[in-house]
């Protein structure tokens, strides 16, 4: 699967999943409003989604890119600050 596609697979599945929205995603959210300087909220939560994307899609979450991850952390710091600002 291309990198960008995946990126935006795991992005989506994060929104899909009442479970992961719930569970982690708001959390994360509520958390970086308190201490918005705590990146590693969002580095968490990048991680447990692709491990979380990955088991379900029998993929390898060694082989997924550093890159492709660094980015979803920045498109999801994004969305919050967006829905922060509405």
């Amino acid at each position: 699967m291309h990198e960008e596609n995946l990126k935006d697979a795991i992005f989506t599945s994060i929104f899909d999943d009442e479970d992961i929205y719930r569970r982690l995603y708001v959390p994360t959210v509520f958390h970086l409003r308190k201490n918005p300087q705590d990146q590693s909220r969002i580095k968490e939560l990048v991680d447990n989604v692709t491990m979380k994307y990955c088991k379900k899609n029998n993929l390898e979450y060694d082989q997924m890119p550093n890159e492709m991850k660094k980015e979803l952390e920045v498109d999801l710091y994004n969305e919050m600050i967006e829905n922060e600002n509405k």
